[in-house]
């Protein structure tokens, strides 16, 4: 992956987010001064039953030098320790790992935007310009459903309230 200078720019993770492709990307956030973007990814590995430790260091050989974008699913622990097992509810479907090495990177440091990638240096001026800008995506409808009511809720929370207060 090449390396392209940090670049000043006033862009947030939202405006990157909306250049490109939306199910080819992948935020890492922590504030609006501090994230990461990956898309176009070029290898990607999904577990999404039984950690299988040794795909997962083959893929970590494969892309050595490269940024790997990693996602592990707090349900992991039952393939790393038996002892801790639990079965929780995946209202998401979410893997139990991902792994996922972009082709394109923009790190944000203290509001310091940094490009890693293949793209020549025009292509990311016009990128945070915004020549490339995909004004025909297509807002979606989110639907949320209820997953227990209020009181269920705040039960649960008393109920951990009065386990900690012990």
């Amino acid at each position: 992956m090449n390396l392209h200078q940090s670049m000043s720019f006033s862009i947030s993770w939202q405006n990157i987010l909306a250049r490109i492709e939306p199910n080819d990307a992948t935020l890492y956030l922590r504030d609006d001064k501090n994230f990461t973007v990956g898309w176009d990814f070029h290898d990607k590995l999904i577990l999404n039953s039984k950690a299988d430790f040794h795909s997962i260091d083959e893929f970590i050989k494969k892309n050595r030098g490269e940024f790997i974008f990693t996602s592990l699913s707090y349900d992991l622990k039952n393939d790393i320790e038996p002892k801790l097992s639990s079965e929780n509810k995946d209202f998401i479907n979410l893997p139990l790992v991902e792994l996922k090495s972009p082709k394109n990177l923009i790190q944000c440091i203290n509001g310091n935007l940094t490009y890693f990638g293949q793209l020549s240096k025009i292509e990311i001026q016009d990128f945070f310009k915004g020549e490339n800008f995909k004004s025909d995506s297509k807002k979606e409808n989110i639907d949320l459903k209820q997953i227990e009511s209020k009181e269920e809720y705040i039960n649960k929370v008393n109920l951990v309230k009065a386990h900690i207060q012990r």
